[in-house]
């Protein structure tokens, strides 16, 4: 707690200012959060630490018993290596527009009522362009973000 004389303030309203981080998540066991690089290969193992990175952050909301799915929902049901390449693409640096860099794209939610499952796992999920996709064995994530061409389309290889 914080104990505050309020006579050393005479007659002026105290403000207070607070910088809160947030949770701790599961993290992959080769994450460094504080400079957001993934050092060698990883293991699948997880470890907990603080980060806003929208793929821990999804994996936590689909797996906490308290607050997620987490009761219906297992670690094993989740596939973590598409969320772990999303993770990357999310922790890129890119430039901040003042001539510095911020991770491609960060999630700081503050959740304070209770909403539909599915809702709230797509509010997430569009934070970092992608969709939830149950394929049938455990829920995985399709991103929306460059890729090489799969098939080029021309007017030589159009029947017609």
């Amino acid at each position: 707690g914080l104990l505050v004389d309020a006579e050393q303030f005479g007659s002026q309203q105290v403000t207070r200012n607070y910088h809160l981080r947030g949770r701790i998540f599961q993290v992959p066991s080769n994450y460094d959060p504080d400079t957001r690089t993934y050092t060698g290969l990883w293991d699948g193992t997880l470890k907990p630490a603080y980060t806003n990175n929208p793929a821990w952050c999804t994996m936590d909301i689909l797996t906490h018993p308290r607050y997620g799915l987490g009761r219906r929902i297992g670690v094993a049901d989740v596939d973590k290596w598409a969320l772990y390449a999303i993770a990357q693409y999310c922790d890129q640096q890119v430039p901040d527009g003042f001539g510095g860099t911020e991770p491609r794209m960060t999630l700081n939610a503050y959740m304070t009522s209770q909403r539909k499952a599915y809702d709230v796992l797509a509010d997430f999920c569009s934070v970092m362009r992608c969709m939830p996709v149950w394929n049938g064995s455990r829920m995985t994530f399709v991103q929306d973000r460059p890729s090489d061409s799969a098939w080029t389309y021309t007017n030589s290889n159009v029947v017609g």
